[in-house]
């Protein structure tokens, strides 16, 4: 009996993790930033929609709703990054530092914790995370 009780509990601790997990994922926060000394462009992705903050001073805010296919795509690139390690990702260039590029960030949100790239060359990111980028790039494009 004891053995049986065990089990459920383990079971349903198990079960518990898993929910956890699971909406965790759904809260994610996706926020990618280029910004030089003449503009900014910010995007943000939750599981609702996608805004895109053009702009310096008069910023020029437009949002628009995502799907859940949309989202889990974001999430599954998120996914095959390890993101403790998001930070030591080096840059493939520094065109950034001489004023070649606008530099750029990327800040990942899961729950409480807040994961951030190093800064890199719009355009340029470090290899690994270049297919999010790209997709979180995309995404905004379609923001009218």
């Amino acid at each position: 009996m004891k053995y049986i009780v065990l089990a459920f509990i383990s079971l349903m601790a198990l079960k518990s993790c898993s929910q956890e997990a699971d909406q965790q994922k759904e809260n994610m926060v996706f926020t990618y930033d280029e910004f030089s000394r003449g503009f900014a462009n910010t995007y943000i992705i939750t599981n609702k929609d996608i805004t895109v903050k053009s702009g310096t001073i008069d910023d020029l805010i437009k949002s628009k709703p995502i799907t859940e296919d949309q989202y889990q795509e974001i999430v599954m690139l998120a996914e095959a990054i390890d993101l403790e390690t998001l930070n030591s990702y080096e840059p493939d260039s520094e065109a950034r530092n001489i004023d070649a590029a606008a530099h750029s960030e990327l800040e990942v949100t899961v729950g409480d914790k807040t994961f951030n790239s190093k800064t890199f060359d719009k355009g340029n990111p470090p290899k690994p995370l270049a297919p999010l980028v790209n997709a979180i790039i995309r995404l905004a494009e379609t923001v009218e």
